[in-house]
């Protein structure tokens, strides 16, 4: 390919993800038709037939999964919004994740004296919190520090009508000490079928895609940055309530 015919970001991004569904249902589909073969043997033993239906109900809620993922990514999964105060929900979700992900990593978490309320949905909020813990952690080989910050800020990009400094969103910031990722990481972290597990077709990345996804559809913002002095910084800015907006 001619330098002037490189590909784009978002061609990679396209490239990586029809690559990564085709694997993905290529392998649910062999084992639909492998068993649905099997299954149209004569004289095949009731507990054989169980199992191989049971293998094809199995490879279909995969299949299931994989279509709410692209949904997610894509920013049409259904979210139920609801009011409350996001610093509650994130101290009630890290508690949990020290007893689990964060168990033996040392937690630093700020939270604003005041509610930070929010209209999103808050499971996939929960949710989100706990795929940045789980990143984070596997980042860090032999323990670290991971950091939970929220607070009120100005956001750094503009609104519909407003001018960036007048636009106050809640700004929850997740960093950690870990092993950092690379400028081309950073770029593609949020892209489907993304992995950082080099060569294994068998784990495609999903986690910051359908994050990524779930911020769009609530109309914030995701930025991933290095920390200067290692471990990765990701900035997530989301609107306050009040300015409640369709999901449509």
């Amino acid at each position: 390919m001619a330098p002037d015919q490189a590909l784009s970001a978002k061609d990679v991004a396209l490239i990586r993800l029809s690559a990564g569904m085709s694997h993905e249902l290529n392998n649910i589909f062999m084992v639909i038709q492998g068993n649905l073969s099997l299954i149209r043997e004569p004289g095949l033993p009731s507990h054989t037939l169980d199992a191989l239906v049971d293998e094809m109900q199995t490879v279909s809620r995969r299949g299931v999964n994989l279509s709410h993922k692209l949904q997610a990514y894509a920013g049409r999964a259904p979210l139920r919004a609801v009011t409350f105060d996001l610093g509650e929900a994130v101290e009630q979700t890290i508690l949990e994740l020290k007893k689990t992900t964060l168990r033996d990593v040392t937690v630093q978490l700020s939270l604003p004296e005041r509610p930070c309320t929010v209209h999103i949905d808050r499971d996939m909020a929960v949710a989100t919190l706990g795929s940045l813990a789980a990143n984070a952690r596997a980042a860090m080989e032999t323990g670290g520090f991971f950091s939970v910050e929220l607070r009120q800020a100005p956001a750094p990009f503009a609104g519909h009508q407003s001018k960036p400094d007048q636009v106050c969103r809640a700004l929850l910031r997740v960093s950690d000490d870990g092993v950092g990722m690379t400028q081309h990481a950073l770029e593609s972290a949020a892209d489907p079928m993304f992995s950082l597990k080099e060569g294994n077709l068998g784990r495609f990345g999903w986690g910051l895609s359908i994050v990524a996804g779930f911020i769009r559809q609530s109309h914030g913002r995701m930025m991933l940055s290095r920390r200067p002095h290692g471990g990765t910084q990701i900035d997530i800015y989301l609107p306050l309530a009040g300015g409640k907006t369709s999901y449509a």
